[in-house]
């Protein structure tokens, strides 16, 4: 984390979409559902010829097109997420993510801040709309094992601000 940090800084961020493939798969792969692990096969180099467009088209665009680009990596990450021998697929457009930034934003603003949870209960049924899982996933086997946990790894998510989310942005 701390040298993926120091060389987007350094390459004035154009590392970025490299690190955060990188921070995505290391987060996908300790992912679970029940004793079925998730995988992520996805290379950060893949999104970085959109991710270069989005930063020239930054200006003319008034910002807007990094919208297209999160929608694109988001659909990125969803087809190269995998559950046991099942495949993700999402069909998020730029200009859906647009809208429900947008209603959010404005949520936020004439709620003061109140509005979070519903906010929060839109971006997941906003994902769960466009996201499917191809292939077959036995539940049946799946079984949650018992574990003893300890509180370092929510410490340390605290301490990198990583939140648990879908990754609308």
């Amino acid at each position: 984390f701390i040298k993926g940090s120091l060389i987007t800084g350094l390459t004035l961020g154009l590392y970025s979409p490299i690190f955060h493939a990188k921070k995505h798969r290391f987060l996908v792969s300790h992912s679970y559902f029940g004793g079925l692990a998730f995988d992520f096969d996805g290379q950060g180099k893949d999104l970085w010829g959109a991710f270069f467009l989005t930063l020239l088209l930054t200006i003319p665009t008034l910002g807007l097109c990094w919208f297209w680009f999160f929608a694109k990596r988001q659909r990125y990450y969803w087809a190269h997420t995998t559950l046991g021998e099942a495949r993700f697929h999402s069909t998020v457009t730029g200009r859906s993510l647009f809208v429900l930034m947008f209603t959010n934003f404005l949520l936020l603003i004439a709620s003061l801040g109140l509005a979070r949870s519903w906010v929060i209960a839109r971006e997941t049924q906003f994902t769960c709309t466009y996201l499917c899982l191809n292939g077959q996933v036995n539940i049946e086997t799946i079984q949650q094992g018992v574990q003893t946990a300890s509180a370092v790894g929510e410490q340390l998510g605290t301490l990198f601000d990583l939140e648990s989310d879908f990754g609308i942005l």
